[in-house]
């Protein structure tokens, strides 16, 4: 019952002294529905950068990059990244329709799936029965900053056809811009953080020459793709980045609001 669930939680929220959210747009919402503005804060999800930073460091090498681009079969051309699990709502599926009409003007562009789900083996026949095996990787389930590295580190963009969720900040912690639905009401909270044209691309939901042609906006424009990826690292850097510290900080900003009204320190 969905709207029981809705009902609690604006009750809850009405009730409370202070309200911390994911991101902007729920704030804006519940100011438009009449609650003050002082008590809503915002603490964006977020995850710690720490690791990703020092593993993006270890592979800016261009030889290393090259190493491990023949040690995985994945030539000289452009790479798309999918980095979360093999289930329907994420629409791996999509991807590949787009990577064969990419192949309609350059067959050099390869995908690599990363995660696991119960899509994977329809992917796969699915990739067969397209003729396009040779141009995707299944690498599996990859948990560890280090091991993914190497993988982003060679990658052009991040692709997520659904429901985008916490993979955005992975993908912008390598410099790897990111292109998802424009559907937002499919989306995950974290999505807030993609501007277009600033950090990744959004693309018409479910439309595979749609998705085809954002790919290749971005594998093809060296302008473009270095843009993006200076926007995405500046999205998950600094005190005001989607990182832990400006998580925190939206704690802290809420804790001290509370505290000062009721007069403690």
């Amino acid at each position: 019952m969905p709207w029981l669930g809705a009902f609690l939680r604006n009750r809850l929220i009405r009730r409370s002294d202070a309200c911390l959210f994911y991101g902007p747009t729920s704030k804006t919402q519940y100011i438009a529905s009449g609650l003050s503005a002082e008590r809503l804060f915002v603490a964006p999800n977020a995850i710690d950068q720490t690791s990703i930073a020092s593993a993006r460091a270890a592979w800016a090498d261009p030889a290393r990059q090259a190493e491990f681009r023949r040690q995985e079969g994945l030539g000289s051309g452009p790479v798309v990244v999918y980095l979360s699990r093999l289930e329907h709502e994420k629409r791996p599926d999509v991807l590949l329709d787009a990577l064969a009409a990419i192949g309609r003007t350059r067959g050099d562009v390869r995908v690599v799936f990363i995660g696991k789900g119960s899509e994977r083996d329809a992917l796969e026949a699915k990739a067969r029965a397209m003729g396009l095996s040779e141009r995707v990787v299944f690498a599996g389930p990859i948990y560890d900053d280090e091991r993914l590295a190497p993988w982003c580190s060679v990658g052009s963009c991040l692709v997520q056809p659904g429901a985008l969720g916490l993979s955005i900040f992975h993908a912008f912690g390598f410099g790897l811009p990111v292109i998802t639905s424009g559907n937002m009401a499919i989306q995950m909270p974290e999505t807030e953080a993609l501007i277009d044209g600033d950090n990744g691309l959004f693309y018409e939901h479910l439309n595979p020459d749609a998705l085809a042609r954002a790919i290749l906006r971005i594998v093809d424009d060296d302008a473009l793709r270095a843009t993006l990826q200076a926007g995405a690292l500046r999205t998950v850097s600094g005190p005001g980045g989607r990182n832990v510290q400006g998580m925190v900080a939206g704690f802290l900003d809420a804790i001290r609001w509370v505290a000062a009204r009721r007069g403690r320190a």
